[in-house]
């Protein structure tokens, strides 16, 4: 059910981070337990600024890597108008062949590949010339990128999320950056936490599984079965859509 309720403190921190090109903090970490929102809560902000700015997002457990990650910005950005270089094809090493042939002693051809950049290089080399990229957008409104399932990443991309990505994000001026997961990585840096926000999703209260039966045509129903609800499903969102869906569509049904 597309209806989101009682995150507006979230909904707010987002529109200041993306309208207000003065605004300090870039990257918002949005933690939370499983069912507790997150994803949805970026569906919201992916059908809010669609449209609006460019945004991309992108779910971290379906993403191999830093250059597939990269490679996918561009293109979705590329799409919505911004021009950004494809990383995947700069990211293929450079392979020179070197055909000699001894002069002395007519040795059959020896052919060497020279390995040039390691790969952590290269990806050094991609997120330094994405920066740069992107740092040339000089419009009002930032551009967002949502990465979903912090979680779900792989341990190097991970690792490269933490400690590569995010610190150069917090200094990009035109980008604004949104990593849910269960525990999304805290800046160790005291100048990056200040460009960042940590916010918990916290399960609904009564009083918000109440606006949603409401907001769902089930203004009877928020009168008799909120409390049940609440308790039965700890506040948490992704039980209560499951729910509320279910019981949406008995009232559609009408009486048997």
């Amino acid at each position: 059910m597309d209806i989101h309720v009682d995150r507006e403190r979230e909904l707010n921190c987002l529109a200041s981070m993306v309208n207000a090109p003065e605004e300090l903090r870039r990257i918002m970490l949005l933690g939370g337990a499983d069912g507790s929102g997150k994803t949805a809560f970026l569906n919201k902000a992916f059908s809010l600024y669609s449209g609006v700015t460019a945004v991309t997002w992108v779910d971290l457990e379906q993403t191999s890597g830093p250059i597939e990650l990269m490679d996918h910005i561009a293109t979705e950005f590329g799409a919505q108008g911004v021009a950004l270089e494809q990383y995947r094809a700069m990211a293929q090493p450079s392979v020179i062949v070197d055909i000699t042939r001894s002069r002395l002693n007519d040795s059959p051809i020896d052919v060497t590949i020279p390995g040039g950049a390691s790969r952590e290089e290269r990806i050094r080399d991609l997120l330094e010339r994405m920066m740069n990229d992107l740092d040339k957008w000089r419009e009002p409104m930032r551009r967002l990128i949502l990465l979903d399932n912090y979680e779900g990443a792989s341990p190097d991309m991970s690792r490269w999320l933490a400690e590569a990505l995010i610190p150069r994000l917090a200094y990009n001026r035109s980008t604004v950056c949104v990593i849910t997961g269960r525990q999304p990585p805290v800046p160790s840096s005291p100048p990056i936490r200040l460009k960042s926000e940590h916010l918990t999703l916290r399960p609904l209260e009564e009083h918000d599984i109440k606006q949603w039966l409401v907001a769902a045509g089930l203004a009877r129903a928020a009168d008799d079965e909120t409390s049940f609800l609440w308790k039965a499903t700890r506040g948490l969102p992704g039980i209560l859509a499951i729910l509320i869906g279910n019981l949406v569509f008995a009232s559609s049904r009408g009486p048997e």
